[in-house]
């Protein structure tokens, strides 16, 4: 049964409504952090970009008496991209002689367009810079867990206020680091900061909202993302000629609205009344209500009765529990429990490989879309639009149809389209290259869209008391596919069709493990291990109207249109840990 004592902010929010001045700015300034996201995790698409190359000329001399070459023979030498190749031809026979690049290598005049090449990470340093890129992904995991806990801890605001901030030095010193091991350690920190941005301004955007409208959100923050992507594609191409220090210190600019932040965001008034500040959380709403020209004393009463009351009677029955309420006992997992049951084992198991899926194709198809056929410029911004739609898309079909049929349709979809791009790359034809472009874009497009039913089939999966662990258990693992990912691009090198061809074989085989789980669209979410494993003896197409629970609130469906809105209710849980 759901607990009545919950304080219940959601009389506040409705009245105060989703438009206003407040609302207004608050919002811009908590999607400013969404939007500057992606610039951290993917610029390396450009600044670590490997361009064509090949050995320093060397001194045939110094070679001829290297190799003891007779007078009377020529000496020719030939420049790889890793090695110099010296042929010794005189009447006897014809030798070859192999050497390393020993001066260095030719980046045709553009040395400093990536530090992959400032700092020479080719041939047999090739590796390093994309350990950059890997360490930035282990700090995103990392910075998860520890700004997660720290904003429940010390609130959503000063968390933002601080990762901002280190984010905007963070991009200054990748800017000016002088060798590979300093711009490593600055990456996989800026990956940590990166994440503490992305939790407490989410955090903050999804608790100013009604339940109903935090599907919505999603729409809004998903789109933020990929017109993000976008940016910067397009800021790449400007500076296409200059350092890629330049693109570095300019992504200082995208993150300067952190010097607004300690003046005008508000601290959120659900984490402040729920830590014992009711006086301060009221404070806000009083603002709230000047700028919104609302009435305060009526905010006040609604406060009152459903926050500050119960969450009085809710502590007063906490301090008493022991005593009065000895039969209540509230089971505690941990991951471990993840896989102590078949049906949750199961279930962990297919969400990890689908999102392991998710994570590496994502991210593949974004850093390998360099190896593209055509200008990688223009790649990566059709890259960058082809999944700006999807997001629109999964929402309406989200209200629409059932979860898993969706995260089939675009794990299908992009396997299909994905192999299909392998297919056309191995035909000599140009038009066969331009359409494998377009399906490798519509293979993008499917996995956005995939990423997006996931975050909400996910926790719908899951019991009450192992939701957040599930949920985390599967976002840890796209992190793992997302720092695999990098290295997909040596695989494109040596047979550009590898990476596709493993993408969409991943998705196909994701498509056919979901069908193991059960569906969720219209099922009140699952409370204990008992009600998971009932699902399995229940007839398809069901629905119980029983009351649908969020922790915080309660929402009697009293109707089929009612059971679907409270379905938007537990998609926080996905926006929290994108």
């Amino acid at each position: 049964m759901a607990d009545t004592n919950m304080p219940d902010f959601e009389p506040v929010i409705e009245y105060l409504g989703l438009k206003g001045r407040y609302q207004g700015v608050q919002a811009v300034l908590q999607v400013l952090g969404i939007y500057c996201l992606s610039f951290a995790v993917l610029i390396g698409v450009f600044t670590g970009y490997e361009p064509a190359h090949e050995c320093n000329a060397v001194n045939v001399t110094e070679m001829r008496d290297l190799f003891s070459v007779p007078d009377n023979a020529s000496l020719e030498a030939s420049y790889g991209k890793c090695a110099v190749t010296l042929v010794v031809n005189d009447s006897a026979a014809v030798t070859t002689h192999t050497m390393s690049c020993v001066n260095g290598h030719n980046y045709f005049g553009n040395k400093y367009i990536s530090f992959t090449s400032e700092m020479d990470l080719v041939c047999d340093r090739t590796g390093l810079g994309d350990l950059s890129q890997t360490l930035l992904m282990l700090g995103q995991g990392i910075g998860g867990f520890i700004f997660t806990s720290l904003a429940d801890r010390f609130g959503r605001k000063p968390i933002y206020v601080f990762t901002s901030f280190g984010m905007t030095i963070l991009h200054i010193l990748i800017g000016v680091a002088p060798e590979i091991g300093s711009l490593t350690l600055f990456r996989f920190l800026i990956g940590g900061f990166q994440q503490g941005v992305c939790l407490s301004s989410l955090t903050l955007f999804l608790e100013m909202m009604s339940p109903r409208h935090r599907m919505l959100g999603s729409v809004v923050c998903g789109t933020l993302w990929s017109t993000s992507v976008l940016t910067l594609g397009l800021l790449a191409w400007l500076l296409r000629y200059h350092s890629w220090r330049t693109l570095q210190l300019i992504m200082t600019a995208t993150t300067s609205y952190c010097v607004l932040l300690p003046w005008l965001l508000m601290e959120s008034p659900r984490w402040l009344a729920c830590n014992n500040r009711a006086d301060e959380a009221l404070e806000i709403f009083r603002k709230w209500c000047e700028q919104n020209g609302k009435d305060f004393a009526h905010v006040k009463s609604l406060f009152d009765k459903n926050v500050v009351e119960k969450l009085r009677v809710k502590k007063m029955l906490e301090e008493r529990e022991g005593e009065e309420k000895p039969e209540l006992h509230v089971e505690k997992y941990t991951i471990l429990d993840l896989f102590k049951h078949k049906q949750i084992a199961l279930t962990s198991f297919v969400l990890a490989f689908v999102w392991v899926t998710n994570g590496v194709t994502y991210f593949g198809l974004i850093l390998t879309s360099s190896s593209l056929a055509g200008d990688r410029f223009v790649n990566f911004l059709l890259s960058g639009l082809a999944e700006w739609p999807s997001h629109s898309v999964a929402y309406f079909m989200l209200r629409r149809m059932k979860r898993r049929l969706i995260e089939t349709i675009f794990l299908v979809l992009s396997g299909v389209c994905l192999i299909t791009s392998v297919l056309l790359l191995l035909s000599p034809e140009q038009e066969a290259s331009t359409a494998s472009i377009v399906f490798s874009l519509l293979g993008k497009f499917s996995i956005t869209g995939a990423f997006n039913a996931l975050y909400l089939l996910t926790p719908e999966l899951f019991p009450t008391n192992l939701r957040s662990i599930g949920l985390g258990w599967s976002s840890a693992l796209s992190r793992f596919g997302g720092m695999v990912a990098p290295y997909s691009r040596f695989l494109a090198e040596k047979a550009v069709y590898g990476p596709g061809t493993i993408f969409g074989c991943m998705c196909l085989i994701s498509a056919l493990l979901i069908r193991l789980l059960p569906e969720t669209r219209g099922r009140p979410l699952p409370n204990s291990i008992q009600e998971m494993k009932a699902w399995r003896s229940e007839k398809p197409g069901i629905r119980k109207k029983e009351t649908c629970i969020d922790h915080a609130f309660i929402v009697p469906p009293e109707s089929k249109r009612d059971v679907e809105d409270t379905e938007t209710h537990n998609y926080r849980y996905s926006l929290v840990e994108t």
